[in-house]
This record gives C-alpha cells, sequence and structure tokens, in this order.
C-alpha cells in the first residue's frame, strides 16, 4: 500500500506541473484523439465519463445527458472547471461512481498512467453499465500492445473496432456482460 501511495503521488506531481502547459502543448493532438474516436463510430449517450480527463479538453467534444471527468490531478481539474461537465479528484482505481452507470467512458492517452493497470481495469468494468462502450487512446511507446492486451483479455469486454496510428492504438469495446453479485 505504501509504494502504491507513493506512485499515485508521483503521477499527481507530475500532472500537477504539466498541467501549466498541457493545453498549449497537448490539446490538438488530444482532439485529434478524439475524432479518431469518432469516425470509429464511438457511440456517445447518457453518462459520459472521460477517466483521466485532465483539463477536460475531451469533454468539450460532447453534449450529453451528463458529463463526468475524473483525475487525479487537482491543477489539471482546476483547469477542467468551468465547462458543463461535472468533475470529480479521484484516483482510476478508487472512483467514487457507483456500479454500471456509465454509458460511455474515454480514456484518451491517460490509461499508461495509471499505475495499477489491472485495478485500473477492473474499475472500468464496474462502473461501465452493460452495453456500455469505452473509446481508448494507448500510446505506443507507452507499451500499448501490451494494455490493449489487457482490455482483449478482460472476458466483461468485446472489441468493437480498432485503428493503429502512427503514435497510437485507438480501440473501442462493449461491455458484454454484467458484473456478478
Amino acid at each position: 500500500m505504501r509504494r502504491e501511495n507513493t506512485r499515485r503521488k508521483q503521477v499527481m506531481k507530475f500532472y500537477n506541473t504539466l498541467s501549466q502547459v498541457y493545453n498549449e502543448v497537448y490539446r490538438t493532438e488530444q482532439q485529434e484523439k478524439v475524432q479518431s474516436l469518432l469516425q470509429l463510430d464511438l457511440s456517445v449517450s447518457g453518462i459520459l465519463m472521460d477517466l483521466g480527463c485532465g483539463t477536460g479538453i475531451a469533454l468539450e467534444s460532447f453534449n450529453t445527458e451528463l458529463a463526468i471527468g475524473l483525475d487525479i490531478s487537482i491543477d489539471m481539474i482546476k483547469l477542467a472547471a468551468g465547462g458543463n461537465a461535472e468533475l470529480i479528484l479521484s484516483d482510476a482505481t478508487q472512483a467514487p461512481i457507483r456500479d454500471e452507470c456509465i454509458h460511455t467512458m474515454l480514456i484518451i492517452t491517460s490509461f499508461h498512467h495509471f499505475p495499477y493497470k489491472i485495478k485500473a481495469l477492473k474499475e472500468i468494468i464496474r462502473m461501465l453499465r452493460f452495453g456500455g462502450v469505452v473509446g481508448i487512446s494507448l500510446l505506443k511507446v507507452a507499451g500499448a500492445s501490451l494494455h490493449i492486451q489487457l482490455f482483449d483479455n478482460a472476458k466483461e469486454l468485446s472489441k468493437i473496432k480498432q485503428h493503429e496510428g502512427a503514435k497510437d492504438i485507438i480501440a473501442i469495446y462493449k461491455k458484454i456482460s454484467k458484473i456478478p453479485l
């Protein structure tokens, strides 16, 4: 647990520092990743969550019933404030969201920063409703092929589509089974 907290603090510190220049450096690239997901026919409806939302760039692209942005960095969340999304300061492995309530989840270039990927994947599956979809962008240089295997091996998820770009693997998964009671 101590090592887990140390890793979380490292990620928080990194993104709190990066927040000062994040939009300037990454806005266009992040918007292009959202467009790539939409070109793969990501269906966005109901309750939308951006897991690792950063400054809220992806959330700006959608008009849904409810948009939720979750990030571990307080400084990133502060920059996302002002939009129409509900913002939550939290770790992806301990999201304060009830079971099976998210219709669409976005994970845009953040999964590789989650210190405990299997725990995060279990949380994603827990929050995503039956029939809900998750659109994910994974950086190739950060182990995208290994991360995509985690999603491919999750028996609760079925891959709908995948596209491999120059820097990323972009995929859409659908939740195909309910959480066991």
